[in-house]
């Protein structure tokens, strides 16, 4: 517990990491926000305050509903479409 992790990584793939943590480090708060709206949206599915009932001619009906800041957060894009980027 408590070592560093050390990586025999080979030219390239050492690259491609160090690539990625440069282009991590440019990342801004919103673009971090934008990276989590998906996860918060599952997240979201998990909080039973974000559900919602109602009687319907065959039966009863139960939906989910995100919160505004993932409903909203993306300017109109729908969460299929998030999930698919």
């Amino acid at each position: 517990m408590g070592e560093n992790l050390s990586c025999d990584c080979s030219s390239p793939d050492r690259a491609a990491a160090e690539d990625e943590v440069q282009a991590l480090a440019l990342l801004t708060g919103a673009d971090i926000e934008q990276q989590l709206l998906p996860i918060r949206a599952w997240a979201s599915v998990l909080d039973r305050d974000t559900y919602r009932a109602e009687r319907t001619d065959n039966g009863l009906r139960i939906e989910s509903e995100p919160p505004a800041e993932i409903h909203g957060g993306d300017q109109g894009r729908t969460l299929r479409e998030l999930e698919r980027s």
